[in-house]
């Protein structure tokens, strides 16, 4: 059947108000702020977290020596649009997380340890990020966070 057919059976029907439902948006791309942030994240024989709002500068070390770093970059701000972190771990671990749309580069390795970039890849809207790093018997790893789920239309309309 086709819409046209409809015309005559609805012909009759009261007029609603009906919206279409919007389909969600998109995450705004990060923001890009000219505010400091804090340059170096250590951790020697214990953590550190930076995660939730907090400003990644143009150049951020993160240093674990059997320790771990977790930096969080879903809620960041950035200083600008091209960032480059630095990270070393030594007997430790870093964890960087980054949001699901992120344009990422790595460069890195590891000895008697593991540089894991899988989260790497190009996205086309953002800053762009550049993980460089290093670990020996430790682990540097930056993996993507998962996207926002799609609305099922199909449950939003039952």
């Amino acid at each position: 059947r086709t819409y046209g057919e409809l015309v005559p059976l609805t012909r009759d029907l009261p007029a609603a108000a009906y919206t279409a439902p919007v389909p969600h948006a998109r995450p705004a791309a990060p923001e890009i702020t000219s505010a400091p942030g804090p340059a170096v994240s250590i951790a020697v024989m214990s953590g550190c977290d930076r995660s939730g709002e907090w400003v990644v500068p143009v150049q951020h070390t993160a240093f674990a020596l059997m320790g771990g770093v977790e930096l969080d970059l879903r809620f960041a701000k950035f200083a600008a649009a091209d960032v480059t972190i630095t990270a070393v771990a030594i007997m430790g671990g870093i964890e960087i997380t980054v949001p699901h749309d992120m344009h990422v580069v790595c460069n890195g390795f590891g000895l008697m340890g593991g540089f894991d970039g899988r989260g790497a890849g190009a996205r086309p809207s953002g800053p762009r990020v550049t993980v460089n790093g290093f670990a020996l018997m430790g682990g540097v790893e930056v993996k993507r966070a998962k996207p926002p789920e799609a609305v099922d239309l199909r449950k939003e309309l039952s």
